[in-house]
Protein backbone atom coordinates (compact mmCIF):
# COMPACT_ATOMS: atom_id res chain seq x y z
CA UNK A 1 0.00 0.00 0.00
CA UNK A 2 1.43 3.73 -1.08
CA UNK A 3 0.38 6.39 1.19
CA UNK A 4 1.57 9.58 0.83
CA UNK A 5 3.78 11.33 3.79
CA UNK A 6 3.56 14.26 5.33
CA UNK A 7 5.82 15.08 8.51
CA UNK A 8 6.12 17.54 10.63
CA UNK A 9 9.40 18.71 12.94
CA UNK A 10 8.93 17.97 16.54
CA UNK A 11 11.28 19.58 19.18
CA UNK A 12 14.26 17.46 18.89
CA UNK A 13 14.01 17.67 14.84
CA UNK A 14 14.64 20.99 15.27
CA UNK A 15 17.22 21.76 18.33
CA UNK A 16 20.69 23.52 17.29
CA UNK A 17 19.78 24.86 13.96
CA UNK A 18 17.91 21.51 12.26
CA UNK A 19 15.05 23.46 11.42
CA UNK A 20 16.53 24.43 7.81
CA UNK A 21 18.22 20.60 7.87
CA UNK A 22 14.65 19.66 8.36
CA UNK A 23 13.11 21.75 5.60
CA UNK A 24 16.29 20.59 3.28
CA UNK A 25 15.19 16.75 3.81
CA UNK A 26 11.79 16.65 4.68
CA UNK A 27 9.92 19.81 2.91
CA UNK A 28 8.24 23.28 4.44
CA UNK A 29 7.43 23.00 8.29
CA UNK A 30 3.58 23.84 7.61
CA UNK A 31 1.43 23.01 5.11
CA UNK A 32 -2.40 22.31 4.07
CA UNK A 33 -4.31 20.58 1.34
CA UNK A 34 -7.70 19.26 0.71
CA UNK A 35 -8.48 15.69 -0.10
CA UNK A 36 -11.89 14.39 -0.94
CA UNK A 37 -14.13 16.65 1.14
CA UNK A 38 -11.51 17.51 3.81
CA UNK A 39 -8.61 20.02 4.80
CA UNK A 40 -6.00 18.72 6.41
CA UNK A 41 -3.83 21.45 7.93
CA UNK A 42 0.08 20.92 9.38
CA UNK A 43 1.02 23.44 11.72
CA UNK A 44 4.38 24.14 13.19
CA UNK A 45 4.70 24.41 16.86
CA UNK A 46 7.80 22.33 17.82
CA UNK A 47 9.69 25.45 19.70
CA UNK A 48 6.36 26.15 21.67
CA UNK A 49 2.73 27.40 21.23
CA UNK A 50 1.70 29.34 18.17
CA UNK A 51 2.68 33.18 17.46
CA UNK A 52 0.53 35.71 16.33
CA UNK A 53 1.01 35.29 12.46
CA UNK A 54 0.67 31.40 12.68
CA UNK A 55 -2.89 32.40 14.40
CA UNK A 56 -3.98 35.01 11.85
CA UNK A 57 -2.94 32.80 8.74
CA UNK A 58 -4.50 29.48 10.40
CA UNK A 59 -7.66 31.59 11.13
CA UNK A 60 -7.58 33.27 7.36
CA UNK A 61 -7.36 29.50 6.03
CA UNK A 62 -10.57 28.22 8.11
CA UNK A 63 -12.45 31.14 7.06
CA UNK A 64 -11.86 30.83 3.36
CA UNK A 65 -11.57 26.80 3.35
CA UNK A 66 -14.22 25.96 5.62
CA UNK A 67 -17.82 26.19 3.47
CA UNK A 68 -15.91 24.11 0.56
CA UNK A 69 -15.10 21.08 3.00
CA UNK A 70 -16.98 18.48 5.51
CA UNK A 71 -14.46 17.69 7.71
CA UNK A 72 -11.09 19.35 8.99
CA UNK A 73 -7.96 17.48 10.52
CA UNK A 74 -5.40 19.50 12.20
CA UNK A 75 -1.54 18.03 12.86
CA UNK A 76 0.91 20.05 15.03
CA UNK A 77 3.63 18.48 17.47
CA UNK A 78 2.66 19.85 20.92
CA UNK A 79 -0.28 18.75 22.51
CA UNK A 80 -2.48 21.52 23.71
CA UNK A 81 -4.52 20.03 26.29
CA UNK A 82 -4.21 18.60 29.58
CA UNK A 83 -5.15 15.42 31.48
CA UNK A 84 -4.46 14.00 34.98
CA UNK A 85 -1.50 12.13 34.86
CA UNK A 86 0.82 13.38 31.56
CA UNK A 87 3.19 14.72 33.49
CA UNK A 88 3.79 18.00 32.23
CA UNK A 89 3.13 21.48 33.46
CA UNK A 90 -0.23 22.10 31.60
CA UNK A 91 0.05 24.60 28.55
CA UNK A 92 -3.54 25.25 27.78
CA UNK A 93 -3.99 28.85 29.06
CA UNK A 94 -0.99 29.38 25.95
CA UNK A 95 -3.73 27.59 23.30
CA UNK A 96 -6.97 29.75 24.47
CA UNK A 97 -6.94 31.35 20.72
CA UNK A 98 -6.97 27.58 19.06
CA UNK A 99 -9.59 26.28 21.11
CA UNK A 100 -11.63 29.41 20.41
CA UNK A 101 -10.80 28.50 16.17
CA UNK A 102 -11.53 25.28 16.87
CA UNK A 103 -14.66 25.85 18.17
CA UNK A 104 -15.81 28.40 15.48
CA UNK A 105 -14.51 26.49 12.23
CA UNK A 106 -15.85 22.93 13.75
CA UNK A 107 -12.29 21.29 13.48
CA UNK A 108 -13.10 17.43 13.62
CA UNK A 109 -9.48 16.55 15.02
CA UNK A 110 -6.23 17.64 16.31
CA UNK A 111 -3.43 14.54 15.95
CA UNK A 112 -0.46 15.43 18.06
CA UNK A 113 2.42 13.79 19.66
CA UNK A 114 5.36 15.15 22.20
CA UNK A 115 3.82 13.30 24.66
CA UNK A 116 5.56 9.57 24.84
CA UNK A 117 2.27 7.95 24.93
CA UNK A 118 -1.57 7.71 23.82
CA UNK A 119 -4.67 9.71 24.72
CA UNK A 120 -7.95 10.62 23.32
CA UNK A 121 -10.03 13.12 24.44
CA UNK A 122 -13.33 14.88 23.29
CA UNK A 123 -13.80 18.75 23.83
CA UNK A 124 -16.08 20.28 22.11
CA UNK A 125 -16.78 18.56 19.42
CA UNK A 126 -12.97 18.32 18.98
CA UNK A 127 -11.21 14.99 19.13
CA UNK A 128 -7.90 15.59 20.42
CA UNK A 129 -5.44 12.10 19.81
CA UNK A 130 -1.82 12.41 21.29
CA UNK A 131 -0.04 9.52 19.31
CA UNK A 132 3.66 10.09 20.81
CA UNK A 133 4.55 6.29 21.38
CA UNK A 134 7.21 5.30 19.60
CA UNK A 135 10.58 4.12 21.17
CA UNK A 136 11.31 7.18 23.20
CA UNK A 137 15.67 6.93 23.12
CA UNK A 138 15.52 10.14 25.74
CA UNK A 139 14.66 8.02 28.93
CA UNK A 140 15.92 4.66 28.19
CA UNK A 141 12.69 3.03 27.49
CA UNK A 142 12.98 1.20 24.35
CA UNK A 143 11.11 -1.55 22.46
CA UNK A 144 7.94 -0.13 23.62
CA UNK A 145 4.60 -0.81 21.22
CA UNK A 146 3.88 2.34 19.11
CA UNK A 147 0.54 2.53 17.72
CA UNK A 148 -1.82 4.05 15.00
CA UNK A 149 -4.69 5.75 15.35
CA UNK A 150 -6.57 5.17 11.87
CA UNK A 151 -9.82 7.82 10.78
CA UNK A 152 -12.63 6.29 8.70
CA UNK A 153 -14.25 9.16 7.16
CA UNK A 154 -17.95 9.46 6.16
CA UNK A 155 -20.30 11.61 4.79
CA UNK A 156 -20.93 13.50 7.58
CA UNK A 157 -18.88 11.41 10.08
CA UNK A 158 -15.48 10.57 11.01
CA UNK A 159 -14.22 7.95 13.44
CA UNK A 160 -10.94 6.49 14.55
CA UNK A 161 -9.89 3.74 16.39
CA UNK A 162 -6.83 2.78 17.97
CA UNK A 163 -4.08 -0.21 17.03
CA UNK A 164 -1.38 -1.11 19.31
CA UNK A 165 1.80 -2.08 17.08
CA UNK A 166 4.02 -4.23 18.92
CA UNK A 167 7.71 -3.50 18.75
CA UNK A 168 9.88 -4.97 16.07
CA UNK A 169 11.71 -7.78 16.41
CA UNK A 170 15.17 -7.92 16.06
CA UNK A 171 16.51 -4.52 16.86
CA UNK A 172 19.35 -3.79 19.18
CA UNK A 173 17.91 -2.85 22.11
Amino acid sequence: LWLPMFVLPGNHDIDDGGGELFEEYFGPRQLWFEHGEALFVLLDNSAGPFDDAQYGELESLLEERRPGVRHIFLFMHRQPIHWKGDGKESVEHSYLRLFQLLRKYKVDYVFTGHWHGYHREERDGTVFVVNGRGGDFDHGERMVPCCSTPVEVGEDTAEDRHIDLPPRAGLPV
